[in-house]
């Protein structure tokens, strides 16, 4: 089907907008999204145990396209606009996709799905709870207003991997935004109101720095609704993004000019002459004249509210001793926890610490004088013992830490700190909490 001779006119006149900023148009980074688990990513949400995971931070344009060649965006609307656009419905068994769930062509390698380059095994990045709310955040670069939607799909009932026929069998869900009393104000900078209308979307707010600079949005004000009826081992997450820079898709004006509309966002400048939010001197998306659209993909789990009772006759997990926390002298003073090579915190009897920010972990026993050694060992069993000051659990030659290379995450375990021949000990119990 040719495009109409108006929707190219409209696409060669922004050309020069739609080749800029083409690299990251936004990220998905709370949880992580496919492709930007690797640290050396430069959004910072990385892990070093995926020091080799391949990354791709390109944007996805509404036929899947994502490179840096001039006009690629330009292309790919054309294309896309070939399918007859109508408004994202992924739950309507009768939507038209016009790209791959996870933003990959419609027709072409599926390098975010499974077998894919950046599928990386699927890591779980994020686990949750049945049924409560959870943040989600996305890094933008090229702020093309418009609102944020995401589904969750549990791809165990949709044979192990997200898909068009996931979505029509009923086996995912469109998450709503959680209500937020700072946003529902209609006064806070950052966030708008829960549109009554289309309550799954997160409408961009107003940009607060220069395009083409990163910019976090949601942090603490984007929360959604986890479905209460779902619990999964592996469900993805799926992140859509409608851009409205080259037309108003269906309900924004209605919104903005609505009583639920932000009232503090003002005239604040935006792209395509956005004003507080909203472009008003452009037509409405229609068949022929499509927004930028994008998709990407995250990996996470679900628990269930209530675990099930173990069987009558399960094997019964070999008691810890109770914690104390007891030093026969001054000597043995305390036990830190020691990350990417500082302090965290001090140590007490018992302990739960976040340690989702950091990637490197260890402990270290302080002492006020030179002690033989000190020996570690968690929950009975021997780790590690050091002999010279300062007392690193996993120390080296050079008396600095090389940190544990399995550590023990998201369950309580028992760390005892011993100097025997100096007859003092430390022991408590501790619980490493990673989202990651």
């Amino acid at each position: 089907m040719t495009p109409a001779p108006t929707l190219l006119r409209l696409l060669l006149a922004l050309l020069p907008l739609l080749t800029a900023a083409v690299h990251a148009h936004a990220v998905l980074t709370d949880p992580p999204q496919r492709g930007v688990l690797n640290p050396a990513n430069k959004f910072n949400r990385g892990s070093e145990r995926w020091t080799n995971a391949p990354m791709d931070l390109k944007a996805h344009f509404p036929a899947g396209d994502k490179n840096d060649a001039p006009g690629a965006a330009a292309r790919s609307q054309l294309r896309a606009s070939a399918n007859n656009w109508v408004p994202f419905d992924p739950l309507n068994p009768n939507f038209r996709w016009r790209a791959g769930v996870c933003g990959d062509p419609k027709r072409g390698e599926q390098q975010h799905m499974r077998g894919g380059r950046f599928y990386f095994g699927a890591q779980i990045t994020r686990t949750y709870k049945q049924g409560e709310l959870i943040p989600i955040e996305v890094n933008v670069v090229a702020h093309h207003n418009g609102f944020f939607q995401f589904h969750i799909c549990d791809v165990a009932k949709c044979g192990g991997e997200i898909s068009e026929q996931c979505f029509r069998d009923r086996h995912c869900y469109a998450l709503k935004r959680a209500p937020n009393a700072a946003c529902d104000s209609g006064f806070d900078k950052q966030c708008a109101p829960i549109d009554p209308n289309f309550p799954y979307r997160w409408y961009l707010p107003c940009a607060t720095k220069p395009e083409n600079s990163q910019e976090r949005m949601g942090m603490d004000k984007m929360l959604w609704q986890l479905p209460d009826n779902l619990s999964c081992d592996h469900c993805v997450l799926q992140w859509f993004w409608s851009a409205a820079n080259t037309c108003n898709p269906p309900g924004v004006i209605a919104f903005y000019d609505g009583p639920n509309r932000p009232r503090n966002w003002g005239n604040c400048f935006g792209q395509s002459g956005a004003r507080g939010g909203v472009t008003r001197v452009q037509r409405n998306c229609s068949p022929r004249r499509n927004p930028e659209e994008y998709y990407q993909c995250a990996d996470v789990r679900i628990l269930s509210r209530q675990s099930a009772p173990p069987p009558a006759n399960a094997r019964q997990p070999r008691p810890v001793s109770a914690p104390t926390s007891v030093v026969s002298n001054g000597a043995l003073q305390y036990v830190r926890l020691y990350a990417d090579g500082r302090e965290v915190v001090k140590l007490a009897a018992q302990n739960v610490v976040d340690v989702s920010a950091y990637s490197k972990l260890t402990f270290e026993a302080v002492a006020a004088q030179s002690l033989s050694s000190v020996h570690f060992d968690i929950d009975g069993t021997p780790l590690w013992t050091d002999w010279t000051a300062p007392y690193f659990m996993f120390g080296n030659r050079k008396r600095t830490p090389a940190y544990w290379k399995h550590p023990i995450f998201n369950r309580r375990f028992v760390l005892r700190v011993r100097a025997p021949q100096n007859g003092l000990q430390l022991q408590m119990s501790v619980t490493l909490v990673n989202k990651s």
